[in-house]
């Protein structure tokens, strides 16, 4: 931190109401057209300190519109020319795995096991976003996770602290860059904080049971590399660890996060997190659930503004201390500080390659493909080799973005068929049967093309069965049929067993 920004801060805290404080420390959601009045009206009264530019938790497999910089720089000329103390608003977004460009899921990335093409896919990335005016990606997600089952475990590097701690170095790296109020960076923030990945039974949200041992050995290493790096905002997470929900865990969000891990920034709850503690059980209300969390260490309420709407009831009824207020707010002045927001708070767009991009992205995808089995060495296919192709995903596009890719372009996107047809010498080689009905004979190689839609993972997205589906099975049975040499192409965002 600097002197500067504190002599600030604090003559800022002298002036403020005490709801004026708690607007800084309520994030409000996107609203649609014809509530947006209501948002301005909000940002001009200082009841809001940050946007979610976004809706519903589960935006990542729901339709998300359009990004429009004007809006959010009229929402930021309000906060600094309209509001109470000319205090900038942070715009944060789910910039996941890309933004105008999609590359692959971070599952994948991991699979590459190229932590400087990953930073360097980051800071790209960092530069489409902060082009549309985000502040502050939710991401990476650090959840280390051994259950397949889990819808959202294409979001993370998988089963391993030491991938996922040189995961978490890359994406915050790329996203900060060489600093946050550089034009073209944007804040990581590490989540969730902690445990999420260990949900009993793969089931989002659940319970999660880990000893000492197991939290500090697996679970946190990807955390503490991403804090080394210099990650500036971190997200706690809805579960609770061991009967304590993390979202109102002082243990959990100051003892080991702040002293034990040493950070320093601003937390910022997973969505309507602090509304979620009464049915965590452990808040009789809203009030309580907002006295809980930012006395716990959460200062940033995301869209269920408990804080703003009950904080001053809390402090009036000695459930909350105006001092835990303050330091919250001081903290999320600190990042607004610190991305140079005071001294530029507009977007202003920038035009970079998206030819190059788009390269990067498709080197980072090759090595990310992984080869399973080779029998034969059948593989690399020569360009003249006569092909069927099988499968209804030789002809999909949204679904090869996977989930959580709220801004790239499907129509954009080659599907494999497409691509598949630019590689063979000549067209008429490759015949595309989506049901495996023609019987070709001619063919010397059957291509199948197995996938999983978007929709099948994500958020709120588990499953019970992770063996490829029924439909899979019986495509396979009618190609080994035919006697001819088999490749078996599967694009899914989680492992899978491949019985068939």
């Amino acid at each position: 931190m600097r002197l500067e920004w504190e002599d600030r801060i604090n003559e800022l805290l002298e002036r403020m109401t005490l709801r004026e404080k708690l607007g800084q420390l309520t994030q409000a959601e996107t609203v649609k057209a014809d509530r947006a009045e209501e948002l301005r009206e909000a940002v001009r009264r200082g009841e809001v300190g940050s946007i979610l530019m976004s809706v519903g938790s589960t935006a990542g497999n729901t339709p998300q519109g359009e990004i429009d910089v004007s809006f959010y720089n009229e929402l930021q000329r309000i906060a600094v020319e309209e509001g109470p103390h000319g205090i900038p608003l942070l715009f944060g977004r789910d910039v996941i795995h890309g933004h105008r460009t999609v590359y692959p899921i971070p599952l994948a990335m991991a699979a590459a096991f190229d932590p400087e093409l990953v930073k360097h896919c980051y800071r790209e990335i960092a530069e489409e976003a902060a082009n549309d005016s985000v502040h502050q990606s939710f991401a990476p997600m650090l959840d280390l996770s051994r259950d397949p089952r889990w819808g959202r475990i294409i979001e993370g590097s998988g089963e391993d602290p030491y991938v996922g701690a040189q995961m978490a170095r890359a994406v915050v790296e790329g996203f900060q860059g060489d600093g946050t109020d550089r034009a073209g960076s944007v804040f990581a923030c590490a989540k969730h904080f902690v445990g999420y990945g260990a949900a009993e039974g793969g089931r989002d949200y659940c319970h999660t049971e880990i000893s000492d041992y197991g939290l500090y050995n697996f679970y946190l290493p990807a955390f503490r590399e991403a804090i080394e790096a210099g990650a500036t905002t971190v997200m706690s997470s809805f579960n609770d660890l061991n009967g304590e929900p993390v979202s109102a865990s002082r243990h959990c969000l100051t003892e080991i996060l702040r002293e034990k891990l040493g950070f320093e920034g601003m937390v910022v709850s997973d969505y309507a997190a602090v509304h979620q503690l009464i049915r965590n059980g452990v808040a009789a209300d809203d009030c309580e659930a907002a006295a809980l969390a930012l006395e716990a260490g959460v200062d940033m309420d995301m869209a269920d503004f408990c804080y703003l709407n009950e904080g001053e009831r809390a402090v009036r009824e000695g459930q909350l201390s105006e001092a835990a207020v303050d330091l919250a707010v001081r903290r999320v002045l600190r990042v607004k500080f610190a991305k140079g927001l005071f001294e530029a708070p507009y977007c202003e767009r920038r035009t970079f390659d998206l030819g190059a991009h788009r390269k990067s992205a498709r080197t980072l995808a090759g090595e990310a493909a992984v080869l399973l089995k080779n029998e034969g060495g059948l593989l690399p296919l020569a360009k003249d080799t006569s092909l069927l192709l099988v499968g209804e995903g030789a002809e999909e596009r949204r679904g090869l973005h996977g989930s959580w890719s709220l801004d790239g372009d499907p129509s954009k996107t080659a599907n494999f068929c497409e691509a598949m047809r630019e590689k063979v010498t000549r067209p008429e080689l490759l015949c595309y049967d989506r049901n495996c009905e023609s019987n070709r004979t001619d063919a010397e190689v059957v291509v199948l093309a197995f996938y999983e839609d978007h929709y099948s993972t994500g958020e709120n997205a588990c499953i019970s069965d992770i063996t490829i589906s029924d439909y899979e099975r019986f495509l396979l049975r009618r190609a080994r049929a035919l006697g001819k040499k088999l490749v078996g192409v599967f694009f899914y965002g989680r492992p899978i067993a491949m019985q068939g």
